[in-house]
């Protein structure tokens, strides 16, 4: 028989061999293909922040800054949607509760994956602002969009060190109330902070704002009774303000 010429199994133990071969080929081209068509267990997730943890935080020695504390501001941004952190309390060895819910729709199908990423500075009032090591996740189909875990992302770039945990969990569709004061006076607090005058626009107008963004975020206007909109959404309507109308001071 010429070289190269493949031989057919004839005994049983050749035979059994390529049988178990076949099947672990045909194990992973299904595996594969199961991952390509693999669909998000839920249409929306919320990414939830739990802490920041300092390890160094530039604060001491000499040429670390003046007084007892560092002042951190830091931008958490997730999928595009930023939330920010300040404290002036900042020492080596802290750990601050942040508490931010940041909600990512799965739905959409330009979302592959839930992305994290972690930027900020240290204010200095005597000098230039230096800037914090950044930090980056993603989670995507591979490992479930990190969905029902706890996870810890770190910042160092050998003069600060920092640790954010956060988790990552389905959120399913509810009923929730807002009063139609506080979706205002939500909607006029962005409005005068991005340098627009609110008094241009009067109380109705204010209203479809929020409730535009409200739709596009996946809730659902159920019912309003007596100055209460009822709404069915993946989360409490409440995340549409923290998300859409975040205030700009963190808890230290």
């Amino acid at each position: 028989m010429p070289n190269g010429t493949p031989t057919l199994p004839t005994t049983p133990t050749e035979l059994a061999d390529l049988t178990d071969l076949l099947e672990t080929v045909r194990d992973l081209m299904d595996g594969e293909q199961e991952d390509e068509q693999k669909a998000p267990p839920c249409n929306k997730v919320e990414v939830i922040i739990d802490q920041i943890r300092v390890s160094d935080s530039q604060n001491d020695g000499f040429f670390g800054e003046p007084g007892p504390y560092a002042e951190w501001s830091v931008d958490f941004q997730v999928n595009g949607k930023v939330r920010n952190w300040t404290s002036d309390q900042v020492q080596d060895g802290t750990q601050f509760h942040v508490g931010y819910n940041i909600g990512v729709n799965l739905a959409d199908p330009r979302t592959s994956e839930v992305k994290m990423d972690i930027s900020g500075v240290e204010t200095d009032p005597t000098s230039a602002n230096d800037q914090l090591p950044q930090a980056s996740a993603r989670h995507g189909k591979k490992t479930n969009w990190g969905i029902g875990r706890s996870h810890s992302i770190q910042g160092d770039d050998g003069t600060f060190t920092y640790t954010v945990d956060y988790r990552i969990e389905c959120l399913y569709t509810r009923t929730s109330a807002l009063s139609k004061d506080k979706a205002i006076r939500a909607v006029r607090q962005r409005l005068a902070s991005s340098g627009v005058e609110p008094e241009d626009m009067d109380e109705d107008e204010l209203l479809t704002v929020f409730m535009d963004r409200a739709r596009r975020d996946g809730y659902t206007l159920q019912s309003t009774d007596e100055g209460v909109m009822y709404w069915e959404g993946p989360g409490s309507i409440e995340n549409v303000v923290k998300e859409a109308f975040p205030e700009r001071n963190g808890t230290a």
